[in-house]
């Protein structure tokens, strides 16, 4: 056995004890039978498993431990989805308490998340939102990579169907980064929520119709894995409006047939579903005929449509008496915990005597094991491993010359690249005799030039990795000086000493050309020098502010902003939160912008 293996084995055998000792396998198993009780939507049988749960925890200690604290949040989910919304707003609370005494970040973070779903389901998105920057500010400070996924997945959703915040830019931007990450880490349910929310926004795309297709196949793939009903005939019904919409009317039939059939088996393998609870199906299948022409089909399925939506609704009544029986039901409901509680005792004790000896025999054994391999292998692997260094450093040497040496020709050539597409721009611009479009083709060219000056002046330093933000803030201002033809336009620019990577330098360098053209396109007074402020400074949080002011005649009027489609104004108003911060903007003798920004990774 090599001391790699044995390390390894020692690893193993103190994780498996000491999570035995934490969290015994029987409570594991119930709390697997409760989340598939939530995928069923059995809800009532998840919480009286998530209950008895919490009884044992208590009377063991452990019920305000990370794993305590995730049973609540999972009692949470499923009193929501039994549209208990005051009573999983209680439990999300109680979560968020024992969180916080505890100064558990990671269960902070994913209950925050989790509220999040609860506001977009009930339309606050205002409150969704801030759920989700708090939880962010924990993932980020605390690097909980963990969380990325669900948490970039959840603030696509609340993009997506949010219309005060409503960008379907951002949305796809955030989805994207959040499969991204679900990816990596080989996160199944992560990875299908990510391709769901793709599929629904490239529907709504004129041309995304192969893409929606592409992404809702992929997430039907991983329910059928994960034998999700429900959430397979959610699809289908997707999939079947899709294909109506492009007038793809017979592949829209079978998808439609897929969904009944689906729910027809979901109905008889649950006792708590049955086809009155999938009456939207039958709407857009009496489309479809409709579009067909069989107008008798038509009215048969808008009619089922119709008798089941009733049915459904009568059915929602009868469960919310049901669900008031059960709560009061209290002396029955505790004697089954205590009876269940009291088994899963008897067979926890016999477990741990078990465990011990098995643990004492591994101990000694891996103990004896270890000592002689490294006695015998410890002198001989030290000569190894410093030969093996030696040389590694050698090549890593070699390597990091040429890459760099690679990196700045890289750099190089892009920005030469850039150029030419600069110097064509410029050309079709004095081609060009209509003077708006002349002018887009200057602020097009100070757009790229913005990127361009990055490759420049990182082909001219040494250091490849970041650039000072105040020679590149000079660099671009002199460029647009040159580019205006204007001498009495006057910078002032104070600077930190800092240094930012290209990631964030790409939306700084593209927010301050759009606002000094912003300044010098509208707010110049005629015969007065156009002066013009750039700062930036550190702040708290690792947040830095760029306050950008002029002289200029001043911002216009709150209402003709909104109102406002430029592409510029879209750029001032975007780059920030790409940057994970945010702009306000003000008169005070001039037009004022004061931009709140972090730094990229």
């Amino acid at each position: 056995m090599s001391r790699t293996s044995l390390c390894v084995l020692l690893c193993l055998t103190f994780g498996y004890c000491q999570s035995q000792d934490a969290i015994p396998d029987s409570i594991m198993n119930m709390y697997k039978r409760a989340e598939n009780h939530c995928f069923a939507l059995e809800n009532e049988n998840a919480e009286i498993v998530l209950d008895s749960i919490l009884y044992i925890l208590q009377e063991n200690h452990l019920n305000t431990s990370s794993f305590g604290i995730k049973v609540i949040l999972k009692k949470a989910y499923a009193q929501d989805l039994g549209n208990k919304v005051e009573l999983a707003f209680k439990s999300f609370k109680e979560a968020l308490q024992i969180a916080t005494q505890n100064n558990d970040y990671t269960a902070l973070a994913d209950t925050y998340i989790s509220l999040s779903l609860l506001y977009e389901k009930n339309q606050d998105f205002e409150e969704a939102f801030e759920y989700l920057d708090s939880a962010n500010l924990y993932i980020t400070k605390f690097k909980i990579i963990s969380l990325k996924p669900k948490y970039f997945i959840r603030l696509a959703s609340v993009f997506r169907v949010s219309k005060l915040y409503g960008q379907s830019d951002s949305a796809f931007y955030y989805a994207n980064k959040g499969l991204k990450f679900a990816t990596e880490q080989k996160n199944t349910t992560r990875i299908t929520s990510g391709n769901l929310v793709l599929g629904l926004l490239y529907s709504n795309q004129k041309n995304g119709f192969k893409k929606a297709k592409f992404h809702f196949h992929k997430a039907i793939i991983a329910y059928e894995k994960l034998n999700n009903f429900d959430s397979r005939i959610n699809i289908y019904y997707n999939l079947t409006k899709l294909h109506l919409k492009n007038d793809f009317i017979d592949a829209a039939l079978l998808y439609s047939d897929s969904s009944i059939i689906t729910a027809q088996i979901s109905s008889k393998n649950s006792i708590y579903r049955d086809l009155a609870d999938y009456w939207y199906i039958y709407k857009v299948r009496s489309q479809i005929f409709e579009k067909k022409r069989q107008l008798d089909s038509a009215l048969v399925c808008l009619k089922t449509f119709h008798r089941y939506k009733i049915n459904f609704e009568r059915k929602k009544a009868t469960i919310g008496v049901a669900q008031e029986k059960v709560k009061y039901n209290n002396e029955k409901y505790k004697r089954k915990i205590k009876k269940q509680a009291q088994i899963i005792e008897k067979e926890e004790q016999i477990i741990h005597e078990k465990n011990n000896i098995i643990l004492v025999l591994i101990l000694f054994f891996s103990a004896l094991i270890y000592l002689y391999i490294r006695l015998k292998n410890a002198t001989n692997k030290t000569r190894q491993l410093t030969q093996k260094i030696q040389l590694i450093n050698k090549e890593l040497n070699i390597s990091l010359k040429e890459k760099k040496t690679l990196l700045k020709e890289v750099h190089h050539r892009i920005k030469n690249n850039l150029q030419i597409v600069i110097s064509m721009l410029e050309w079709y611009a004095i081609d060009e005799s209509n003077p708006m479009i002349k002018q887009n083709y200057k602020a097009l060219v100070n757009r790229v030039n913005s990127i361009a000056s990055i490759h420049e002046l990182m082909y001219s330093k040494d250091e490849l990795k970041d650039i000072g933000l105040q020679d590149y803030i000079f660099t671009l201002c002199n460029y647009i000086k040159k580019s205006v033809s204007d001498e009495s336009l006057q910078f002032d620019i104070k600077c930190e000493e800092l240094k930012f990577n290209m990631p964030t330098l790409i939306p700084i360098g593209i927010l301050i050309n759009e606002l000094i053209t912003n300044s010098v396109k509208h707010g110049k007074v005629a015969g007065k020098v156009l002066n013009i402020s750039i700062e930036v400074a550190r702040q708290a949080n690792d947040y830095f502010l760029l306050l950008y002011q002029d002289n200029g005649k001043g911002l216009p009027d709150s209402e003709t902003l909104k109102k406002s489609k430029s592409m510029g104004w879209y750029l001032i108003k975007s780059m920030p939160r790409q940057l994970q911060g945010n702009v306000k903007m003000y008169n005070d003798s001039g037009a004022v912008f004061e931009i709140l920004f972090k730094a990229q990774e």
